[in-house]
């Protein structure tokens, strides 16, 4: 009986997980909202608004933006790190530059572009001093990477690391 938003950085995997929980859910009573289901936002935060628990699911445009504050969201998961594609023309040009200044791109751009991404998903969960909520990160890399310190400092809470689902759940 929670609601929960799940921060996804590709459409594909948003599709898969939307298409296993309408699967899996079967006749329990728990709302999914999903990007894929709906184009609009403002619809998709209606819904979730008038509903006393549900799943909340998008992708980029949910990332920042959008106020979920006080009992419209307890519980935040993101499912990877919010890293722009290299390929993308401007963080090509971006790292580019960098290599022709000899910096790292990755180290310089990539990483800090990321963690500001990631600290606006981590905004739709504390957006006032009152809010209060649960912060999933299933990527390992914020424990496996050197970066990934980088990553837990971003945010103003201290983060307990789990390894398996099972060591998760209470």
């Amino acid at each position: 009986n929670r609601k929960v938003l799940v921060l996804f950085t590709s459409y594909n995997s948003l599709n898969k997980v939307t298409h296993c929980l309408s699967t899996l859910k079967g006749g329990r009573d728990l709302p999914v909202f999903s990007q894929i289901q709906s184009a609009s936002r403002y619809g998709l935060l209606k819904s979730m608004a008038n509903s006393k628990n549900g799943i909340l699911m998008g992708t980029s445009s949910f990332w920042e933006g959008i106020d979920l504050s006080g009992d419209m969201l307890e519980i935040l998961i993101i499912t990877k790190l919010p890293f722009q594609v290299p390929s993308d023309p401007i963080v090509k040009a971006y790292s580019d530059k960098l290599t022709d200044h000899n910096m790292n791109p990755f180290l310089h751009f990539t990483v800090p572009e990321c963690i500001l991404k990631y600290r606006q998903g981590f905004g739709r969960l504390i957006r006032t001093s009152l809010d209060q909520g649960i912060f999933i990160v299933l990527d390992n890399r914020i424990v496996t990477k050197r970066y990934g310190q980088h990553f837990q400092d971003a945010i103003p809470v201290e983060m307990q690391m789990f390894s398996t689902l099972d060591s998760l759940i209470l």
